[in-house]
């Protein structure tokens, strides 16, 4: 993966139009709602592709939380196997909780794959319990969007460790959609 990134190339007005008024309000969208969807308002005539592979491709956790978001909102679909990768690498861990809103916001079956397998790795992992409920959640949303039961696989006890993580990643994610709604096709 690490061959296909760009070098560090965002110049400050770039950031300061596509990461600054976003990446802190990305944390908790469900508590930022209307800032976030002011700020998307603003730049919504000028997104493009382009811009969320450079936001995706940087490497600090703020553009690529943006990027995510951006991507889930535009359905952005062909940006998917990036965000799932990013996910995967977990990197930046800041990162983690959006890359796994935009999974879940852009539908597609297989991501869930890649969620359940997150969650596999970050169990045995001493520092990836910040973000399984996230994935969780998006994998509760996605067995049920598709009909699919991934989520019963996993055990018990760890499902309801994270219960509370994912019922917020529901509520941020439920945002997320009315941001969506809210914006011109």
């Amino acid at each position: 993966m690490d061959q296909h990134r760009r070098p560090f190339n965002l110049d400050p007005d770039f950031i300061k139009k596509w990461v600054v008024p976003f990446y802190m309000d990305l944390l908790s969208p469900s508590r930022h709602e209307e800032n976030l969807l002011s700020a998307t308002r603003e730049v919504w005539a000028t997104l493009s592709e382009d811009v969320v592979g450079r936001l995706l491709d940087s490497p600090e956790w703020r553009s690529r939380s943006t990027g995510a978001y951006f991507a889930a909102l535009k359905g952005f679909a062909s940006q998917r196997f990036k965000i799932e990768q990013l996910l995967l690498a977990s990197e930046l861990v800041y990162a983690d909780r959006t890359l796994c809103l935009g999974i879940a916001m852009l539908k597609n079956q297989e991501s869930a794959k890649c969620l359940l397998y997150y969650i596999e790795e970050m169990t045995d992992s001493p520092s990836g319990h910040q973000h399984i409920g996230d994935a969780l959640g998006a994998l509760e949303y996605l067995d049920e969007l598709n009909s699919t039961q991934l989520a019963a696989s996993l055990p018990m006890d760890l499902m309801e460790s994270f219960k509370g993580q994912a019922d917020l990643f529901h509520r941020n994610l439920t945002s997320l959609f009315r941001i969506k709604e809210s914006l011109p096709s």
